[in-house]
């Protein structure tokens, strides 16, 4: 598998389509039928649902999704569950949902901050849930993507990530890389003609790519 910085400025589209498929050779077996259903969420999935239905796709698909440390699956759901206490806290997660359901993809700091609000959810796994959302719009933000764009030196999204902290993510920092990851898709789809790749594509190729280092 050839190297982000191998992939950008030499490679053919069937090298990144390996690439994308290489995610999948990464995925823990207990992972893989919760990996296979959310990346494949239809559109308009978060529509018609209660905050209790909310709540459920959060607390047992979303969260193990995202949190594949038992230790800090456990942390961030008992926090989560929090919303279950009474009719208050309820109203409070369903007010997010509400807001998520109006989100303009456009507006990715904005996006950002709305997710943010739950409990449990910080900017990276925020990144994470919108990607999954809205594949066409956002990918997912976390250490190990950071650290894999700032290893590829006069790459074109230097000036937006090389000042990252990849242990501690803001949501600015998180606009950032998304907007990268969008420019990315863009440069690709023009560079092999195709409508295929996108943000969340590319970001998968990421994760496939740093899991050779």
């Amino acid at each position: 598998m050839p190297t982000l910085d191998e992939l950008w400025f030499h490679a053919t589209e069937e090298e990144w389509k390996q690439g994308l498929e290489q995610y999948w050779h990464h995925v823990k077996p207990k992972n893989l039928a919760v990996e296979r259903r959310l990346n494949n969420l239809p559109e308009g999935f978060l529509h018609n649902m209660s905050p209790e239905q909310f709540y459920q796709f959060l607390y047992e698909e979303y969260f193990p999704w995202k949190y594949t440390d038992g230790r800090i699956l456990a942390l961030q759901r008992k926090r989560l569950a929090h919303y279950m206490i009474n009719d208050q806290t309820v109203k409070t997660l369903e007010n997010i949902h509400a807001q998520m359901l109006q989100v303009d993809v456009h507006d990715t700091k904005h996006a950002l901050s709305i997710v943010t609000q739950i409990h449990g959810i910080g900017p990276s796994a925020g990144s994470g849930l919108l990607s999954l959302l809205y594949p066409a719009h956002f990918g997912t933000v976390d250490r190990f993507v950071v650290e894999n764009l700032q290893s590829v030196p006069n790459a074109p999204w230097e000036r937006k990530v090389g000042s990252i902290l990849p242990r501690n993510i803001s949501i600015l920092d998180a606009a950032s890389v998304i907007e990268a990851l969008r420019n990315m898709a863009a440069a690709l789809n023009d560079r092999f003609s195709t409508t295929f790749w996108t943000p969340r594509k590319v970001d998968m190729v990421l994760w496939g790519v740093r899991a050779q280092g």
